[in-house]
């Protein structure tokens, strides 16, 4: 970045702050902090306990106002926030990424700033009741089941089959034996499933190069995440990317 935009942009910033110097920094941050952590924790009560907090403090058939483009930024976030702090909680990628799309579509759609706010209301909770059904099964599962989900929470991470025995407390050769019996094959072969399946939803649903997406589900070179690819997908992952990716990269209004 050049030295005069960067000056520009700090400029604008110093600008900002001068002009909201009664914002609230503090308690914005931590009503951030909240949100996610509901999410995060599936907390399905605490988002209604605070919707209905936030309606009896307003004045019947009053909101604040705000500009339209303000809360469509606001709520554009707000969605790309509640998808990763939803993946932390234990969603799946694909669900996560999939959800973060339709809202954003759906979001396009809205005509005013009551339908967005409506909009947003819809995702939180749907988000955190996502998480919620996670968590309630990962507490009723089996360890095969909870080997799933420990793949599907540390897909982005490298690890071996004895760092998932160390977390379940199982002995490792049981722990492969049963996994085999009750899924038709072996760990690890399960783990590169699912990061193949996770990173062909990057290539969908993000512009992230191959070579980061491959970097990012632990595959140690492109062209080893590229064989292993074609061999799950049955089509390289840029041809997989030219006839799936739907994100609009670079649109003008």
């Amino acid at each position: 970045m050049e030295a005069a935009v960067m000056e520009k942009i700090i400029h604008e910033k110093d600008m900002y702050i001068r002009q909201n110097k009664e914002q609230d920094i503090s308690k914005t941050y931590e009503q951030d902090r909240m949100y996610l952590q509901r999410i995060r924790t599936g907390d399905v009560a605490a988002i209604l306990r605070d919707r209905e907090r936030r309606e009896m403090a307003l004045p019947p058939g009053k909101s604040v106002p705000a500009p339209q483009r303000h809360v469509e930024y606001k709520v554009c976030a707000a969605i790309t926030l509640a998808a990763y702090a939803a993946i932390e909680g234990g969603l799946d990628r694909a669900s996560a990424y999939a959800f973060n799309d339709l809202f954003l579509q759906r979001l396009e759609r809205c005509r005013d700033s009551a339908e967005m706010t409506q909009l947003h209301d819809e995702m939180e909770l749907l988000f955190a009741k996502q998480v919620s059904l996670v968590r309630q099964k990962r507490s009723q599962a089996s360890y095969v089941e909870k080997c799933k989900l420990f793949i599907e929470q540390h897909l982005g991470k490298p690890f071996t089959l004895d760092d998932i025995a160390k977390a379940l407390h199982i002995n490792k050769s049981h722990l492969s034996r049963r996994f085999a019996q009750e899924s038709g094959g072996p760990i690890m072969e399960y783990t590169r499933q699912k990061r193949i399946e996770a990173a062909a939803n990057m290539l969908k649903y993000t512009d992230q190069t191959i070579a980061a997406i491959a970097a990012m589900f632990c595959f140690p070179t492109q062209s080893h995440f590229g064989e292993l690819f074609k061999k799950i997908m049955g089509i390289t992952p840029l041809k997989y990317r030219s006839a799936h990716q739907i994100i609009e990269v670079g649109t003008a209004e």
